[in-house]
This record gives C-alpha cells, structure tokens and sequence, in this order.
C-alpha cells in the first residue's frame, strides 16, 4: 500500500508540473536580445517626460514635471525630491538582462505583478501620451525585479531590483515617500551680519561685530607682531553683552541645511498656527536682505509623534518639522551667552611652623 501511495504521489506532482509548464510557459528562459516591448527603457530621456503615474489596486498618485524640477499634485504641488525623481528613471533606463518567466496572466499573482500586488508606473511624455507602461512585481533576488508591460501578459526577470527604491519597496504607497524634504538651505557663501530670535514673549537680537584688522607692532622685547582681533558675535537685546560665538555659527549651520518631514495644506495658515507664529528666526544679511522662518503650532509627524509646523515667511509652502528642526535654530539667553571660564581658587599659603626655642 505504501508504495502504491508514493507512485500516486509522483504522478500527482508530475501531473501538476505539466499543467503549470503549460500555463506559464518555459521558466527560467533567458532572452540573448532584449524583447522589442523593453527596448523602449534604453532610450528614457528625463527632459522628454512630463509625467510618472503611479498606480496600486484602488490608489494611484503622479509626479509631474516643471522645467528641471518636480513636484506632487496630490500634495498641494510640493515639491518632489528631484534627485530621487532622477535616480529612478535612470533605473528604469537600466532595465536589461530580460528572462523569462511566465507566458499567461495565470502567472501574474506568483511574481506579484497583478493588478492588486502589482505597482503600474506609465511614463507620459510632453504630449501627455503614454510613453512606458510597466507593472512592476516583487523582486527577483537581490539585483533583479519581475516586470511586465501593462497591455501583456509576459513576465520577465529583468536587472536591477526596482524595488529598491523606498517609494516602491515599503509598506507605504504614497505621493508622500516623493516629497523634498528639505525647507530652506541657507547658500554657503552669505555673510549675516544680524539674527533676530522670538519665542513667545523672548526676543533677543544678536549683532555680528568685524574684528579689529590686523596691524604690525613691537612688542615687549622688540619683535614685530601682528595684532588684531577676531569678528565676535554681540547680544544687544534684551542684554548687552558677549554671546558666544561657536554657538551662533553653529545656528547658521543648522540654516544651511533645514529639514521638514511632510507638507500641510498650504491655504490653511491659521490652522498651522501661522497666522500668529509661535517662534520664529530673522536672518539680516550684509545686503540687508532678510530671510524669516516662522513656526506654528503643534502638528502630527507622518510616522508618529508630534512636531511643528512651520514657513518660510515669502513661501507659500507649509510644513511639519520636527521639534529638534525648531529647537536648534532658537536658542535662549542662557544658551546665547559666552561662557566665562571659572575663576581659579586662590592657592593656600601654609601657615609657617614657628622655630623651636633650642
């Protein structure tokens, strides 16, 4: 009996190979000359394409472009991160070493390449017509993915792995996995020369003071010297007196590079609490052009928590940045302050032992 069941086993099993060789074909085939349906990957060209739709089971989103930039439509037209915008085509330019794997649409839900599983991305050109149409599947590996063209049923294992790009390999499909998440970068090569910081009733002004120039004197035993001062950064409100200057740079540091983690609805200040803002930083630059950065009220971060909004004053966009964004561009007095160095104890005098009397 038991080897009467194992020969109905092995039928069994042959029986289910056959059936799924002739549904999906020859597996594992590999193509010596790309498919005519992938040679148009080769040949995408960033400035020749005006829109990326994205689309999973009911939720679809777009990339559109403007000039050399990009943005999102579903997100108040934020902007998208250019950079990853590019890094992807350029993926997708590099589609190539095609196998293939499945010749029916039984095959399509294996590879996850479905129109539930399946991420459908068309590239529209100038013109608005589809230029590429691909549903990209689960990865293949490391270094591969499972595609196929939208109007085909094929299936191909293609180089690289699409899906390592965040906006397609998480959890969360969305627009915002696309957004810059970059606010203000102050350029490098501005001199402020005043910074104005309010945080609810505190107000304090800082001023940049140039140093003393550098001139040839003698000094004590008649060697020439240069002497000369630093540029030094000054409290005039609410206190006059020295910050410390390490400090302040490290705030115009933190300007170079001010981060946000996802847009809010920028014709609603008021309910980002803009209207009246909670803190806000002025830079004064030596050509007496201003840059403000207001931030608003609390506001919920997009993987949890709680940060605060905030706008660049003369931008529509609005954003929610973390606390520690706001935090290190708004310092108090106390921070501002240079820090004296303590005052060294006075060394005792020993009492002196008196003589004995021999």
């Amino acid at each position: 009996m038991k080897g009467n069941s194992l020969t109905i086993m092995v039928l069994l099993i042959l029986t289910a190979g056959g059936i799924l060789f002739a549904i999906w074909g020859e597996d594992y085939t590999a193509i010596e000359e790309t498919p005519v349906e992938l040679t148009r990957f080769a040949v995408i060209n960033p400035e020749m394409i005006d829109a990326i739709e994205f689309q999973k089971g009911g939720d679809s989103y777009q990339i559109r472009r403007k000039g050399r930039e990009w943005f999102l439509p579903n997100l108040w037209d934020s902007a998208a991160d250019r950079d990853e915008v590019i890094r992807f085509l350029d993926d997708l330019k590099a589609v190539s070493g095609a196998e293939k794997r499945g010749e029916s649409a039984a095959s399509h839900k294996t590879f996850e390449v479905d129109a539930e599983q399946g991420i459908r991305i068309t590239l529209k050109d100038m013109d608005m017509a589809p230029f590429i149409d691909v549903v990209v599947g689960k990865a293949d590996g490391t270094g591969r993915s499972f595609i196929r063209m939208a109007d085909q049923d094929r299936v191909f294992s293609v180089k690289p792995n699409l899906k390592r790009r965040p906006a397609l390999g998480g959890d969360n499909f969305s627009a915002q996995q696309w957004f810059h998440k970059i606010l203000f970068q102050l350029p490098g090569d501005v001199e402020a020369r005043e910074l104005i910081l309010t945080r609810g009733d505190e107000r304090i002004v800082l001023e940049w003071v140039p140093g003393a120039p550098a001139e040839t004197v003698t000094g004590e035993s008649g060697e020439l010297i240069q002497s000369g001062t630093d540029p030094e950064w000054w409290i005039r409100e609410p206190e006059n007196l020295q910050a410390d200057t390490n400090t302040v740079k490290g705030l115009l540091s933190a300007m170079k590079n001010v981060r946000c983690e996802a847009p809010l609805d920028p014709t609603d200040p008021a309910a980002a609490g803009l209207e009246e803002p909670t803190a806000s930083i002025e830079v004064v630059l030596v050509d007496d052009s201003r840059i403000i950065l207001d931030f608003g009220t609390v506001q919920p971060l997009p993987l949890g928590g709680e940060g605060i909004s905030a706008r660049l004053r003369g931008d529509d966009r609005i954003v929610v940045c973390s606390d520690w964004v706001r935090d290190g561009l708004i310092k108090g007095l106390d921070e501002l302050k240079v820090v004296e160095p303590p005052k060294p104890e006075p060394i005792p005098v020993p009492t002196p032992i008196p003589a004995e009397e021999g």
